[in-house]
């Protein structure tokens, strides 16, 4: 297949993403499987910690 140099730059980036999960859905699923393997027992400095980086994520 031949492609245009811009498409094949694009395709290559890595922002790109052709998954049918969006970035917070991935996210979600992390997080509750997380919680199903018994990490939301962490100490409480470590959930602030998950939290901010959860949200960072956001940015």
């Amino acid at each position: 297949m031949l492609l245009r140099d811009e498409e094949y730059k694009r395709l290559k980036d890595d922002d790109y993403d052709d998954s049918p999960w969006t970035k917070e859905e991935l996210q979600t699923l992390a997080w509750e499987a997380g919680k199903q393997a018994g990490w939301d027992e962490m100490p409480e400095d470590d959930v602030a910690l998950a939290n901010k980086t959860r949200s960072l994520t956001h940015l």
